[in-house]
């Protein structure tokens, strides 16, 4: 037993650009499923916070213990929009203990405002496990663009999730 151990800790040792031990343990991998997609009901439970992450300078959090409800049935991916218009995505992350925290980001593509921003993102710590919404209120007329908008839960540098919305005006809307 001891020499094949010490055979082992010889390799290792032997081949410094193996990785290390830590290295070759198993990794739990980090997931995220989109449960559902769309627009969402007003929220009541939402609390402005300062951001400087944020074209107008707060994000909106909801509660944790507010689950959203969506008009169309699990995914819709066209948006008819007026000021206060709230879409987004209802996503579970996986691949960590339920409901400890994972630090994650929530990314937003969209066309150019008129004050020349494209893409906005904010951290967005989310329980595993557990769905949790990352959305996007129209709070302004000039949010009001309409074409592709894209949604994206990163992790570590990395995209888990993404749901592009085809955004229109509520009276270039045609059913």
């Amino acid at each position: 037993m001891k020499k094949h151990i010490l055979v082992l800790v010889a390799a290792f040792l032997a081949f410094p650009s193996q990785p290390a031990w830590s290295q070759l343990l198993p990794r739990t991998l980090v997931s995220a499923a989109i449960i559902s997609a769309g627009e969402i009901l007003p929220t009541t439970k939402t609390t402005a916070i300062q951001s400087d992450d944020s074209h107008n300078g707060a994000l909106f959090v909801m509660d944790a213990e507010e689950v959203p409800t969506f008009k169309q049935s699990l995914h819709s991916e066209r948006i008819s929009t007026i000021v206060g218009t709230e879409f987004g995505i209802l996503v579970q992350i996986d691949g960590g203990k339920p409901l400890n925290i994972v630090n994650v980001r929530t990314r937003w593509t969209h066309p150019k405002f008129s004050d020349g921003v494209t893409v906005e993102e904010w951290p967005s710590p989310m329980n595993f496990g557990y769905g949790r919404y990352a959305g996007w209120v129209i709070e302004d007329p000039s949010e009001l663009v309409p074409g592709k908008w894209k949604v994206e839960i990163l992790y570590k540098g990395k995209i888990i999730a993404s749901q592009v919305f085809n955004v229109e005006l509520a009276s270039d809307f045609r059913n």
